[in-house]
C-alpha cells in the first residue's frame, strides 16, 4: 500500500499538516474531546502541548511525532488519518501547500510526487494509494 516513497512524501507534508490542524483550531478540538478513532490516534500520538509566541501553552501537532508515527505506524492507521483529514476538507493539495517544500527537501521523490498533486493527477488518498508513478 505505501511504499518507501510515499511514506517520505507523507513525512514531508508534516509542516503543512501541522498548519491546517493548528490555525483551524481543529487540533484544540481533538485535544479536548476526540470525537472518533482517528482523533484518537492524532491525540496519542501527534499532539504535544507547547508554548505560543505569548506563552500559553496550547495542543500543537508535533512535526516529529508525525513523522515518528509515519515511520512506526502501520499502513491502515497512516491511511486512516490522512483520510479523517481529507474529510474535513484539508485535503492533499492544500496539505502540500501548506508544507512549503523547498528543493532542499531530505526526501528525493516528494517534489515528484507534489507536482502530481498540484497538477491534479493525484486528487485525493485513494489516488495516492492506487498510483504506480512512484
Amino acid at each position: 500500500m505505501l511504499n518507501f516513497a510515499k511514506k517520505q512524501f507523507l513525512k514531508s507534508l508534516a509542516p503543512g499538516v501541522s498548519t491546517v490542524l493548528v490555525c483551524s483550531y481543529a487540533v484544540d478540538e481533538i485535544a479536548i474531546s476526540p470525537d472518533c478513532t482517528e482523533e484518537i490516534l492524532i491525540k496519542e500520538n501527534l499532539i504535544s502541548m507547547d508554548e505560543n509566541m505569548v506563552g500559553e501553552r496550547r495542543p500543537w501537532l508535533n512535526e516529529d511525532l508525525f513523522v515518528n508515527f509515519i515511520d512506526n505506524a502501520t499502513d491502515a492507521d497512516i491511511l486512516s488519518i490522512m483520510q479523517y483529514l481529507e474529510d474535513r476538507d484539508f485535503g492533499l493539495k492544500l496539505i502540500y501547500q501548506e508544507s512549503c517544500m523547498s528543493n532542499d527537501d531530505p526526501y528525493a521523490d516528494s517534489l515528484r510526487l507534489g507536482g502530481l498533486v498540484t497538477s491534479g493527477v493525484i486528487k485525493n488518498m485513494a489516488d495516492f494509494v492506487a498510483t504506480n508513478l512512484i
